[in-house]
């Protein structure tokens, strides 16, 4: 069995947004600007969900004077994976596949996998390819798990690498 990596994070400078606790729907549906309900422009949208992603980082960083707080991060990375950004999808769906922070449920994080690993994160493609080799929370399918090693291994991705290592792909094609 391979050795699952856990995702990379950084410690970015605290963020003091107030709106963290808001739904990606009351964000999308709000325009701070004139306090009117007009849906966020795309590229609004866009820097929300990575203010939220940011923000979720910062609740898992931790220092001197700041434990982790992987409630809140969940709680930022949902609203930011709701927004459409391809990090917090993966993220969240990490936290789904491990039960870390949450109830572990499979099938939420192949969903959440797949919508990053359509968006081209390689990290994602991995982890949806090991869960159709698994067959966790999707059924086995060893073609589909070499075919997203392979698109996350063209990216750079060294663990698809190393899972492909040894694999017959001329017998998958």
């Amino acid at each position: 069995m391979k050795k699952q990596s856990s995702p990379k994070t950084i410690n970015p400078q605290p963020l003091n947004r107030k709106d963290t606790n808001m739904s990606a729907n009351e964000i999308s549906n709000s325009n701070p600007d004139n306090g009117e309900n007009n849906r966020l422009s795309e590229k609004d949208m866009r820097i929300e969900a990575f203010l939220q992603y940011t923000d979720a980082l910062d609740h898992l960083s931790v220092s001197d004077d700041k434990p982790s707080d992987l409630k809140s991060a969940i709680k930022c990375f949902r609203v930011a994976a709701d927004l459409g950004c391809p990090a917090a999808q993966f993220n969240l769906g990490v936290c789904y596949h491990m039960g870390a922070g949450v109830k572990q449920d499979l099938k939420m994080a192949v969903r959440l996998f797949r919508k990053a690993a359509e968006q081209g994160v390689p990290e994602a493609q991995y982890f949806l390819g090991d869960c159709y080799y698994l067959g966790e929370g999707v059924k086995k399918n060893k073609a589909k798990a070499i075919e997203l090693y392979l698109r996350a291994a063209e990216r750079g991705n060294m663990e698809a690498k190393w899972a492909l290592e040894g694999e017959d792909l001329d017998e998958i094609q």
